[in-house]
């Protein structure tokens, strides 16, 4: 619930809507690139990275983007590439790269005067972070971040940190600071449905149930029909309030073993989910499914 297509985390990235017809596109341009210039060589490069990243195959967009950013000295193109590479380092749990590169794209848009993909980039550095569980240091990112977009009125940027604030203090258990950054978030724009269960999984894990349950219909109401992980993350919720928790073990093993989600569900997503089967695991005493999972956290 952290990385998605319809959040502006990444300064570069092929829109969530064409991700079906996007395959064929590639391929034409495959096929044609021996016409292009070098300039449009260039871009197609980054352009099939980005693509191959979205669809979670790093080591090919790695190698595309490094073979970018040797073809050209264009300070646009090369903050575009380094942007991208902090992208494809950070899902990759290569955080140091990623931090590297990030840094490197944050100083060609700042000597371009492009402060807004800029401030864009701090946040990216502060979910390389959040992969590599420095949560500490995300905190720090998100909240300096935010404190900029406040100063220059970025409200998407708000929504964004917000968001991201909400998904940490979920994650390392400080459920009432939760909710506090997740109305910042839904204040300041339309964040990503994740939102949602954000404020849902911080409500149950406080035993607030009728809070729970009302974030859950909150989140249930604005699905789309593609969001298949969100739905059986809801379903994860309910299951749990139930107590019934052999249900709660389907749903988690549904979610952590399908091929199919849209390709928001990352690494980061799916070690959330194998903590929580670990935990109704605990409870239930199947031990024999806590093994089998134990080496994927």
């Amino acid at each position: 619930m952290l990385i998605n297509e319809k959040d502006p985390h990444w300064v570069f990235s092929i829109p969530h809507k064409n991700k079906k017809t996007i395959a064929s596109v590639i391929d034409f341009l495959d096929k044609n690139q021996q016409y292009f210039y070098f300039d449009e060589k260039v871009l197609y490069f980054l352009y099939k990275a980005t693509y191959l990243t979205d669809i979670n195959l790093l080591n090919e967009a790695e190698c595309f983007l490094i073979r970018a950013s040797e073809m050209t000295e264009n300070k646009k193109y090369l903050s575009l590439i380094y942007a991208q590479l902090g992208m494809v380092y950070t899902k990759n749990n290569k955080t140091d790269l990623a931090i590297k590169y990030y840094i490197d794209a944050k100083t060609l848009f700042d000597s371009n005067m492009n402060y807004v993909r800029s401030l864009y980039i701090c946040s990216n550095i502060a979910i390389a972070y959040i992969y590599s569980e420095a949560y500490k240091e995300a905190i720090h990112a998100c909240e300096e971040c935010m404190s900029i977009a406040k100063r220059l009125g970025m409200n998407k940027i708000i929504m964004i940190s917000a968001y991201n604030l909400s998904y940490i203090y979920m994650l390392i258990g400080e459920y009432e600071k939760v909710n506090t950054h997740v109305l910042v978030s839904l204040q300041n724009g339309e964040p990503e449905n994740g939102i949602y269960f954000h404020s849902a999984y911080a409500y149950y894990k406080l035993g607030m149930v009728d809070s729970c349950k009302y974030w859950i219909e909150e989140g249930r109401s604005k699905l789309l029909k593609t969001e298949n992980l969100m739905s059986y993350s809801y379903d994860y919720l309910e299951s749990q309030l139930e107590q019934s928790y052999g249900k709660s073990i389907d749903i988690l093993k549904n979610i952590i073993g399908a091929k199919d989600f849209d390709e928001s569900f990352d690494e980061q997503d799916r070690r959330f989910f194998v903590k929580e089967l670990m935990e109704v695991c605990k409870t239930t005493k199947r031990f024999d499914l806590m093994s089998e999972y134990y080496l994927e956290l």
